[in-house]
């Protein structure tokens, strides 16, 4: 009889979760769906405990006839064995009256779970749309001119140079759900409400007024891709470097003169843009950032110091620092750092006020644009002829003459008439692309 009662409780038990999963697959999606799996699952236990009611009633009287057979039968091994026959005999009974009657219910349950969660699929395929929602270019300052749009249907949303002025007023009406959000060229000011938007994969907020990132970004763990050029920003703060999975990070064109010291937590960051900053120092955390193979740290004020961090980050595939020239004062030959770069397909070093390349520049074999303009180079080292892979080299507005090197370079190279290089900064190739790709691939393999 324990075993009985212990098999009926375990199977309530089993009935209750299953319909507390389904309840909570369905909560805020459809209402008819969830009431009729709420009436199903509420039938199926009244069935229940009626069964359970009528056949302990019986069990019980069963019991009394087996307890007046056994005093008849005193300590007799026949009687004994006949009492447990008849018990196995009644628990198949009552085993087969209780799933007699459970069953209707349990087979309406399901019935209805199954159309409850065929309901909410079909809802679900309405209320979001693959397809981006672009409203970019109609000069507008509130979602609430798009009303004829059912914003709460797409996950990526274009707002591009239009007139916000707030993130809220966004945030309040789009998905929550949103996974794109490019809000370019408005005059936004703040990011405070951002957090609201948890799935965010690809954030644009260039050209705006922004002058500091919120707290509320850390929330967003799911974020790749972050761009703030053109604002207003005076630091990489600590919040951004909260975000582990950031692969793009592009704050070029702001006023930032400082980075935080744990910038290297950001360890899957892939490409890192701070062109046109106002930075003099590079954080040495920098150098744990194994992952970045494209770092762009033109047109700031760095120190020759920073060399020794750049230098560090041996998996660089493109590295751009040109337009620093108090970089490459130093007294101490720290330019050197560079050619320990041996990954590197482009390398950047134009308007840097260079006199003289090093002969280590030769170590760098897999390069295939180098751009040394408006330099003060006289000569160029033979080293130089050790890149066969060299397809773009620009020395235009330097200093030198036809005999300005006995090696040969396999490269586009033009002398003018006033015997100065003449080639200009090419595009990035297809080719750098498909490097940058292998050379992601091999260091997330190697993670």
């Amino acid at each position: 009889m324990e075993t009985t009662k212990s098999l009926r409780f375990l199977f309530l038990a089993l009935l209750f979760s299953m319909c507390g999963g389904q309840v909570h697959s369905v909560v805020s999606s459809n209402n008819v769906a969830l009431l009729g799996l709420a009436m199903a699952g509420l039938s199926t236990v009244v069935v229940y405990a009626v069964a359970y009611k009528i056949d302990k009633d019986n069990l019980k009287k069963e019991e009394d006839y087996f307890m007046e057979e056994d005093e008849e039968c005193g300590d007799d091994n026949e009687c004994l064995d006949m009492e447990s026959r008849g018990g196995k005999h009644l628990l198949e009974r009552c085993h087969v009256k209780f799933l007699k009657r459970i069953w209707p219910g349990l087979v309406s349950f399901i019935g209805l779970s199954v159309a409850a969660v065929a309901i909410v699929s079909d809802e679900q395929s309405e209320k979001t749309c693959d397809e981006p929602l672009d409203l970019s270019f109609r000069g507008l300052s509130s979602l609430e001119d798009e009303k004829l749009v059912d914003l709460k249907k797409y996950t990526t949303l274009f707002l591009e140079d239009n007139k916000f002025t707030s993130l809220t007023k966004i945030t309040e009406q789009v998905n929550p759900n949103l996974t794109l959000l490019n809000i370019a060229k408005n005059k936004i000011k703040s990011l405070n409400s951002i957090g609201l938007l948890k799935n965010l994969f690809r954030v644009d907020v260039s050209h705006n007024e922004i002058s500091i990132v919120p707290k509320e970004i850390s929330k967003l763990n799911d974020l790749a891709s972050f761009v703030a050029t053109g604002n207003k920003l005076k630091q990489l703060s600590d919040e951004l470097c909260t975000l582990q999975n950031l692969r793009l990070l592009n704050l070029s064109e702001n006023q930032i003169t400082r980075l935080s010291k744990n910038i290297g937590n950001m360890s899957r960051l892939g490409v890192l843009d701070l062109t046109s900053n106002k930075l003099t120092t590079l954080p040495d955390g920098m150098s744990d950032m194994k992952l970045l193979v494209v770092l762009y740290l033109a047109s700031n004020e760095l120190i020759p110091y920073n060399l020794e961090v750049i230098g560090k980050l041996k998996q660089l595939v493109k590295l751009d620092i040109s337009g620093n020239k108090p970089l490459l004062k130093g007294e101490n030959n720290e330019i050197d750092h560079l050619w320990n770069l041996h990954e590197l397909v482009e390398l950047y070093l134009s308007n840097n006020g260079l006199k003289e390349l090093p002969e280590g520049i030769g170590n760098l074999r897999k390069l295939k644009i180098l751009d040394l303009n408006n330099n003060n180079l006289t000569s160029i080292p033979e080293e130089i002829g050790n890149m066969q892979k060299l397809k773009k080299f620009n020395l235009s507005s330097n200093k030198l003459g036809k005999d300005w090197s006995d090696g040969e370079v396999d490269a586009d190279v033009c002398v003018s008439e006033d015997d100065l290089v003449g080639c200009c900064r090419c595009p990035v190739s297809h080719e750098f692309f498909d490097d940058i790709s292998v050379a992601l691939r091999a260091q997330l393999d190697a993670v």
